[in-house]
């Protein structure tokens, strides 16, 4: 006998409020993907890679 299979429904996303709450904002490194909580600037040069500050960019991490 053939059973239906259910497909599942899409996932359920909190409101931006909740998710804001579990998200932070950080300084990744573009050379070498080294994370630094966000300050106002991004570091002058990656603790890891060297690279300069140009190669950071904001990214959001849960």
């Amino acid at each position: 006998m053939d059973e239906m299979k259910e497909k599942p429904g899409p996932a359920e996303v909190p409101p931006p409020e909740v998710r804001y709450m579990e998200m932070e904002l950080v300084w990744k490194c573009g050379g070498c993907g080294y994370l630094k909580p966000r300050e106002d600037l991004a570091p002058k040069t990656c603790p890891d890679c060297k690279a300069p500050r140009e190669e950071f960019y904001l990214l959001t991490e849960d």
